[in-house]
């Protein structure tokens, strides 16, 4: 994308997503996702990510200090009761 003063900007692969076309952009997320990602798609902040994979709704491994979460367990918490709960 490029900006009127002509400056070229990357495109965020998240802002297809937020309007509703995860299974359309789903090979253009990256297999292994932020838990500031997660945050920002679902509308949540990071801290209330990181409460849902202590308590089990959302699945993530941990590398070092952070969470890792893998495009497939997204798409699992989207499609289980629990993300329709909240």
């Amino acid at each position: 994308m490029i900006t009127q003063d002509g400056r070229k900007i990357k495109d965020n692969p998240f802002q297809e997503i937020k309007m509703g076309k995860f299974d359309r952009c789903e090979p253009y997320l990256p297999d292994v996702l932020h838990v500031t990602d997660v945050a920002e798609y679902l509308g949540l902040h990071p801290k209330t990510v990181c409460a849902y994979i202590r308590e089990g709704k959302l699945r993530a491994i941990r590398c070092g200090r952070y969470y890792r979460i893998r495009r497939e367990w997204l798409r699992e918490y989207i499609n289980s009761e629990s993300a329709c709960e909240e």
